[in-house]
């Protein structure tokens, strides 16, 4: 397999078409350095915004850092990297030409097939490797080197007005050391207690000796920086929490599948303060490459004394770190190449990007059908500027103007006075907020609409303040989308321009359980959420509810929950929490998900309409929900407690929180319902990581169940399939191949979906 596009080809449209230009080119160019063009500046600070966003501001776990790019040299000192951060090099005296030994052995032993770490090696071992593999140069094919020597790949400077010893300092060669430095000041200063992360962006430099590749490897670049802090024992599981966010989120941002991999580092290639390592390598024109590097590593290895009282505990620990740290130009690069096509239009071939609308550099481009008609254009593309990146683009015939846009990825065209909004048809991507597809004509108020979606035989609840049914003409100032489970309900506030200001949880959103539990906890997580944001409770009048509720497609359940007339919203509508899951993966498209919490159900949407396999209930059906989990677990522990089945650690486990009563299982399970048995699937996904032998049959069981109603939707010629759910991630690994074979990954989660939901009357 090979990448979708040359390198030459690459560099060539990023030139073209401003996103990086050859640095100081005017001069005759500096090698290896690049600058970024006005698309790419866009896109690059796309990437840089939404990592931020996922990975620092929608998470309670990890807080943000700017350090400086000159420290201490002492630092540097301490952390080995003034000793001990060097390349070994070497020079072929045939051809005089200068290599690095250890990439040369890495090539060969890959060629080989060897499994061999060289890691640690000094200049002598890797000399000795070179004799005993027979490397030559791949230059001129001879084996006649020098001698190895270390060459340190930090850029020295001198601070102050004289050049001495006593004013040296240093380029930064990774961000990494200013996280550690200041951990006693963030810890002190945050109150985090252990798990947390400190994550920053920012300039690294490195005189590597051999860079090339385009931006793969230059001397001066951006690092995202994230080091996650935890308890020794407990850094195994967070590797693997953090390997599957880290997997997700390249496939969110656009990333094919086809063109990444986790590679689990041998035994062999450890580094000796590393407890595991998984490389996500993308395969580049130049073949696979190291995108995303996610060490487990203890702290001692920074140099630096970072001892953490445990207050909960009363005890020390020096922290083990999680680092998934990426490269912001290769991760540029990556996903410039997945979205990277070309077609043919009119008998003429042409190159097309597929850009996320949230990277995209432009999300619209608007134009205009005739010169007499440019003022109001110009006008709706200053109005669209409020909450987009729009360009105006009146040159050309219209065809060629699309073209320019296919080039670099816009999402959508906008063309006046029609003002009809085309959504690439070779977009992966349909935006949330230019979605569907047509815009308001007049010029007062040029928001995109966009068609009402409705849920199987139950339309969606619509109402405003007064009940009416009547949408209030004033668009609302925020947006709360909530996903009602059998557990919990999932809520996330948003401002007009959709970006996230808060999200709450709390308990089960199942209007067919109890509706009248729900309306008031939708209400106080609204609450919650103005709170968060730094919103008054009146605000909640300005605020649109988007819901998609468990229990909503049974009649009785929905139109109890219509006649509910005391909302405070400013307006809100309700549908099937399986249509928010179908929306929040698939967007404006049709498709299907299987979702896995509480409850289990397939649920499809074809051209608006809803459809459900299964999820009727943990009595007679919901085979492999959460739910059942919990309840087949409960049941093993019975039959354990009555020694007809053996005890594992999972049963030994309930047993105790019931204090080894069968008749205290039994009292509690006769007023239980599906909400309390999915309590203990957590514990169950727990014990399959020990490799509980009940467990583990449980989860597979699962898995089958899943594989039934994944192969049914696919037989009912669901276009595309998603897993969804709090156990999507627990059941994923159990799914047999060839049925994994049918997913595609989710482009947003249920809440997602639900303010994508209660967008739609004002986009």
């Amino acid at each position: 397999m090979t990448a979708p596009v040359s390198m030459n080809d690459l560099v060539s449209l990023c030139k073209q078409r401003g996103f990086i230009f050859p640095g100081s080119e005017i001069y005759g160019g500096l090698a290896n350095t690049w600058d970024y063009g006005p698309l790419g500046a866009e896109l690059k600070n796309n990437i840089k915004r939404l990592w931020w966003k996922d990975f620092i501001t929608n998470r309670d776990d990890v807080v943000g850092l700017d350090s400086a790019i000159l420290m201490n040299p002492r630092t540097w000192e301490a952390s080995g990297h003034v000793g001990g951060f060097s390349d070994p090099l070497m020079d072929c005296r045939a051809c005089k030409t200068r290599h690095r030994a250890d990439k040369l052995i890495d090539e060969k032993l890959k060629t080989e097939g060897i499994k061999r770490s060289i890691e640690g090696m000094d200049n002598a071992s890797l000399r000795a490797l070179i004799t005993e593999y027979k490397i030559t140069c791949p230059d001129c094919g001879k084996s006649d080197f020098t001698d190895i020597r270390a060459f340190n790949l930090m850029f020295k400077t001198y601070q102050g007005v004289t050049e001495d010893s006593g004013a040296l300092v240093y380029l930064r060669p990774e961000t990494a050391q200013g996280i550690f430095v200041n951990f006693r000041n963030v810890q002190s200063a945050s109150r985090k207690k252990l798990p947390f992360g400190i994550a920053q962006i920012g300039k690294s430099f490195r005189n590597e000796i051999t860079p090339g590749n385009f931006i793969f490897r230059t001397r001066e670049f951006e690092q995202m920086e994230l080091e996650f802090f935890c308890f020794p024992e407990d850094s195994i599981e967070w590797h693997g929490k953090w390997k599957e966010t880290c997997r997700d989120w390249l496939l969110k941002i656009g990333l094919k599948p086809e063109l990444f991999r986790l590679r689990e580092h041998s035994a062999q290639e450890l580094s000796h303060y590393s407890k595991a390592t998984t490389d996500i390598e993308f395969l580049f024109p130049f073949g696979w490459g190291e995108l995303w590097a996610l060490p487990t590593a203890h702290m001692k290895f920074s140099g630096k004394d970072l001892h953490y009282a445990e207050p909960d505990r009363g005890i020390k620990v020096i922290p083990h770190v999680i680092e998934p740290s990426l490269g912001v130009e290769r991760l540029l690069l990556s996903v410039l190449i997945s979205a990277y096509s070309r077609d043919i239009a009119d008998g003429e071939e042409r190159v097309v990007l597929s850009l996320s609308p949230e990277l995209a550099p432009l999300q619209a481009a608007v134009f205009p059908l005739s010169k007499k008609l440019n003022e109001n254009a110009e006008k709706l593309c200053t109005d669209l500027r409020r909450q987009f990146r729009v360009e105006y683009d009146d040159a050309g015939s219209i065809g060629r103007r699309y073209r320019r846009q296919d080039e670099i990825g816009t999402p959508f065209c906008i063309t006046s006075p029609y003002a009809i909004a085309i959504p690439c048809s070779r977009s992966a991507f349909p935006s949330v907020h230019l979605s569907s597809i047509c815009l308001n004509a007049s010029i007062a108020n040029p928001l995109l609409t966009v068609r009402r979606i409705q849920s199987g035989s139950h339309p969606p609840t619509v109402k405003n303040a007064d009940m009416s049914g009547k949408l209030p003409l004033s668009p609302p100032e925020y947006y709360i989308g909530f996903d009602g489970g059998g557990t919990k309900c999932l809520g996330k506030l948003t401002d007009a321009g959709g970006n996230t200001i808060a999200e709450v949880s709390g308990g089960m959103g199942n209007v067919y359980v109890n509706c009248a539990e729900v309306t008031a906890r939708l209400t106080e997580l609204s609450y919650e959420a103005l709170s968060k944001a730094g919103l008054p409770r009146e605000a909640i009048k300005k605020t649109r509810m988007g819901a998609g509720l468990g229990g909503f497609e049974i009649s009785s359940a929905a139109q109890q929950f219509n006649s509910y007339n005391n909302w405070q919203f400013h307006s809100l509508i309700a549908v099937h929490d399986g249509h928010i899951a179908v929306l929040g993966a698939h967007g404006a498209k049709d498709g299907a998900v299987v979702i896995i919490g509480t409850g289990i159900c397939g649920y499809s949407v074809r051209n608006g309409i809803g459809t459900k396999i299964g999820g009727w209930g943990i009595a007679l059906s919901d085979m492999g929900s959460g739910a059942w989990l919990g309840r087949e677990a409960l049941s093993y522990t019975l039959r354990s407690l009555d020694g007809l089945e053996p005890v594992t650690p999972l049963s030994d486990t309930l047993a105790k929180e019931f204090n080894n009563s069968s008749e205290d299982i039994c009292l509690w399970a006769k007023h239980a319902g599906a909400g309390q048995y999915g309590k203990f699937a957590p514990l169950v996904c727990r014990a399959v990581k020990a490799e509980d032998p009940l467990a583990l049959k449980l989860i597979k069981a699962s898995a089958s169940e899943t594989e039934l109603l994944i192969n049914k939707l696919h037989a009912d010629a669901a276009p595309r399939i998603s897993l969804t759910g709090g156990l999507a991630n627990e059941i994923y690994p159990y799914i047999q191949t060839e049925t994994r074979s049918l997913l595609s990954p989710a482009l947003g989660n249920p809440a997602d979906g639900a303010l994508y939901l209660a967008r739609q009357a004002y986009l």
